[in-house]
């Protein structure tokens, strides 16, 4: 049996740069034990697009990291590669600058594998990126890495810093949720406001993740009243009462429909901010806003309403 592996080895090595080789024999050596797959897999041209497609579904790490390892990769086969392959298969992708790697791809690399810095790292060195995918790569990348990916890829001054503030922005409320008590938001609030970061986009980020701490606490600060005054307001104030503090708080117009419609659902759900809580909160406040805006907002996508909300003050 040694012998016959050998000799199908030493025919795959044939096969692999022979152009007019018959397709079913190739087809037969990719479907090999991996040492005699390998060679065709990752090098052979008479292969289709369908053929590599049911390697990588086979399941066999080495025969997908040989397909992701090709000189040319089509869109369609990273497509597959990006949501169903191993991780070392998809970072070997990510890595491949002969790979045709599509937006939606990159995204599914990013929900797989955030957490990778192998990954991630790969993804910023390429030689180009959907826009969508730098935003989403700078919130989980690394500061060294963050400015290479704005250096490497030629975002404007605007378009990085609004990326970075995104960031901060995010993580700012990832530590509020975590922060032990009113005080603690209190004080983060405080430290924000004097830094001119407690702008308009993240209590408007706080209200879709369901930090209503942080929000009424913020929104305090900006209004120059006191924390229960403001919970007082935006739970028995009414509509006339919302809009008035939204007003002293110097938010933009189109702030306050969002805002509306996210004390509503919280009342309507009898939110506890639990995880769960959280998770039901943001899907049926994204259906609502959904219902509420039509086609002025996109709720596909949660930074365009946050950006398009809070920006009415430019306008």
């Amino acid at each position: 049996k040694d012998t016959e592996t050998r000799v199908r080895k030493a025919l795959a090595e044939v096969m692999k740069s022979y152009d007019s080789a018959p397709h079913d024999v190739v087809k037969s050596l990719a479907g090999d034990v991996d040492d005699v797959a390998i060679p065709v897999i990752a090098s052979s041209v008479v292969l289709t697009d369908d053929d590599l497609i049911e390697v990588v579904e086979s399941r066999r790490v080495a025969c997908q990291m040989a397909v992701a390892s090709r000189a040319r990769v089509s869109g369609p086969v990273s497509d597959r590669i990006a949501v169903i392959a191993d991780g070392r298969a998809v970072e070997m992708l990510a890595a491949n600058q002969g790979a045709d790697v599509g937006e939606d791809a990159f995204h599914a690399m990013i929900e797989r594998f955030s957490a990778s810095p192998d990954m991630t790292e790969a993804m910023v060195k390429r030689s180009a990126l959907p826009i969508s995918v730098a935003e989403r790569l700078v919130r989980v990348v690394s500061e060294s890495l963050r400015a290479e990916l704005v250096a490497r890829h030629e975002l404007s001054d605007d378009v990085a810093s609004t990326l970075i503030e995104k960031s901060r922005e995010r993580a700012t409320l990832d530590l509020s949720e975590t922060a032990s008590g009113p005080a603690a938001v209190g004080v983060l609030v405080s430290r924000l406001a004097d830094q001119g970061r407690l702008t308009d986009t993240i209590l408007m980020r706080a209200l879709y993740t369901g930090d209503f701490n942080f929000f009424e606490t913020g929104l305090a600060r900006r209004a120059g009243i006191g924390v229960a005054a403001v919970h007082r307001l935006l739970r028995d104030g009414g509509e006339a009462g919302i809009r008035g503090l939204c007003d002293k708080a110097s938010l933009p117009d189109t702030c306050y429909p969002f805002v509306l419609a996210s004390i509503d659902l919280a009342e309507e759900l009898e939110f506890t901010a639990a995880p769960n809580d959280r998770e039901r909160y943001r899907s049926r406040l994204a259906e609502r806003l959904l219902s509420q805006f039509g086609d002025t907002f996109d709720i596909d996508n949660v930074e365009y309403v946050l950006d398009r909300t809070a920006r009415a003050t430019a306008a």
